[in-house]
Formats: structure tokens, sequence, C-alpha cells
């Protein structure tokens, strides 16, 4: 019983380290938006998520009553895995 707790609290002190920051440059790799290259706005640690301005998708906002009537869309930020995206360096024009 004790080694159970051990582990649980073995588990709950332990951080995946992640390399990148917000206001990164990064490039997403894989999936529906492979090659954008962006900013990170956000980033998600414990669900290993990153959000990037132009990753987005439109939904209709229905929040409020008023907005029911008008249904405006509304622009939603879409998370990445952090393994779909890599850190990206702009290269200069003068520097190839």
């Amino acid at each position: 019983m004790k080694r159970l707790k051990l582990d649980l609290k073995l588990k709950k002190m332990t951080k995946k380290k992640i390399k990148l920051k917000s206001g990164d440059l990064v490039k997403v790799i894989t999936g529906d938006f492979r090659g954008v290259v962006d900013y990170i706005s956000r980033i998600e640690p414990q669900k290993q998520k990153v959000y990037l301005k132009k990753v987005a998708r439109k939904k209709y906002d229905k929040s409020t009553p008023e907005r029911k009537k008008s249904s405006q869309l509304k622009e939603i930020m879409i998370p990445l895995h952090i393994s779909n995206v890599k850190h990206w360096e702009e290269k200069e024009a003068g520097q190839e």
C-alpha cells in the first residue's frame, strides 16, 4: 500500500519538460494546418498543447440571448499537440 502511495506521489511531482515558450516562432509539421508558421500565444504544459493565432476555426457565438439572434461567427484557437510543431528560426534573405 505504501509503495502505491509513493508511486502516485512521484507521478504528481514530476513535470514534463517543454522546450517551447510563449512567443516562440514554430512551424506546424503534421495535420491539417501543416506548413503554418506562427508565434505561440498560449501553452498548456499538463495537456502538452500549444495554441497559435493562425490555427483557428470559426464557431457561432451563442453565449448570450442577444448574440443568439444575430449568430455571429467567432474564431476559436485550436490546440495542437507539442509533437506536431517544431521550433522555427526565420532566416534572413542575405544569409543564404
